[in-house]
Protein backbone atom coordinates (compact mmCIF):
# COMPACT_ATOMS: atom_id res chain seq x y z
CA UNK A 1 0.00 0.00 0.00
CA UNK A 2 1.66 3.65 -1.09
CA UNK A 3 1.51 6.31 1.24
CA UNK A 4 -1.40 8.00 -0.36
CA UNK A 5 -3.56 5.24 -0.07
CA UNK A 6 -2.72 5.21 3.23
CA UNK A 7 -3.59 8.49 4.35
CA UNK A 8 -6.69 8.63 2.22
CA UNK A 9 -7.85 5.11 4.20
CA UNK A 10 -6.87 7.29 7.65
CA UNK A 11 -8.79 10.09 6.49
CA UNK A 12 -11.54 9.13 4.93
CA UNK A 13 -12.11 5.52 7.09
CA UNK A 14 -15.27 3.75 5.88
CA UNK A 15 -17.87 6.09 5.20
CA UNK A 16 -20.22 3.85 3.66
CA UNK A 17 -23.02 1.63 5.64
CA UNK A 18 -24.73 -1.81 4.38
CA UNK A 19 -27.91 0.32 3.59
CA UNK A 20 -26.69 2.77 1.25
CA UNK A 21 -27.84 3.18 -2.08
CA UNK A 22 -25.77 2.15 -5.20
CA UNK A 23 -26.01 6.14 -6.41
CA UNK A 24 -24.29 6.99 -3.58
CA UNK A 25 -22.11 4.63 -2.74
CA UNK A 26 -20.47 5.79 -6.84
CA UNK A 27 -20.70 9.20 -6.08
CA UNK A 28 -18.22 7.87 -2.69
CA UNK A 29 -16.41 5.97 -4.42
CA UNK A 30 -15.28 9.00 -7.21
CA UNK A 31 -14.63 11.11 -4.00
CA UNK A 32 -12.29 8.58 -2.44
CA UNK A 33 -10.34 8.19 -6.08
CA UNK A 34 -9.91 11.51 -6.15
CA UNK A 35 -8.78 12.14 -3.08
CA UNK A 36 -6.10 9.35 -3.57
CA UNK A 37 -5.39 11.53 -6.85
CA UNK A 38 -4.84 14.83 -4.65
CA UNK A 39 -2.64 13.00 -2.14
CA UNK A 40 -0.41 11.36 -4.65
CA UNK A 41 -0.04 14.54 -6.56
CA UNK A 42 0.79 16.20 -3.31
CA UNK A 43 3.05 14.11 -2.43
CA UNK A 44 4.54 14.06 -5.80
CA UNK A 45 5.15 17.71 -5.54
CA UNK A 46 7.09 17.25 -2.62
CA UNK A 47 4.83 17.81 0.47
CA UNK A 48 5.49 16.02 3.42
CA UNK A 49 2.79 13.18 4.74
CA UNK A 50 1.65 15.42 7.76
CA UNK A 51 0.92 18.53 5.81
CA UNK A 52 -1.07 15.75 2.62
CA UNK A 53 -3.10 14.18 5.30
CA UNK A 54 -4.20 17.55 6.63
CA UNK A 55 -5.48 17.96 3.35
CA UNK A 56 -7.20 14.98 2.37
CA UNK A 57 -8.86 15.67 5.55
CA UNK A 58 -9.87 18.66 5.41
CA UNK A 59 -11.09 17.44 1.89
CA UNK A 60 -13.24 14.74 3.42
CA UNK A 61 -14.62 16.21 6.12
CA UNK A 62 -15.90 19.01 3.47
CA UNK A 63 -17.28 16.09 1.30
CA UNK A 64 -18.68 14.87 4.31
CA UNK A 65 -20.95 17.42 5.35
CA UNK A 66 -22.02 18.37 1.84
CA UNK A 67 -23.35 14.82 1.24
CA UNK A 68 -25.12 14.65 4.33
CA UNK A 69 -27.03 17.46 3.67
CA UNK A 70 -27.83 16.84 0.53
CA UNK A 71 -29.35 13.36 1.33
CA UNK A 72 -31.02 14.34 4.25
CA UNK A 73 -34.29 12.73 4.25
CA UNK A 74 -33.91 10.12 1.08
CA UNK A 75 -34.86 7.13 1.81
CA UNK A 76 -32.53 3.60 0.44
Amino acid sequence: MSSADEIVEKAVGEHLEDNVPARIAEIIERHRQALLGLANALLAAGRDEDEVAQVIQKASESFSVKLKSETKGLQS
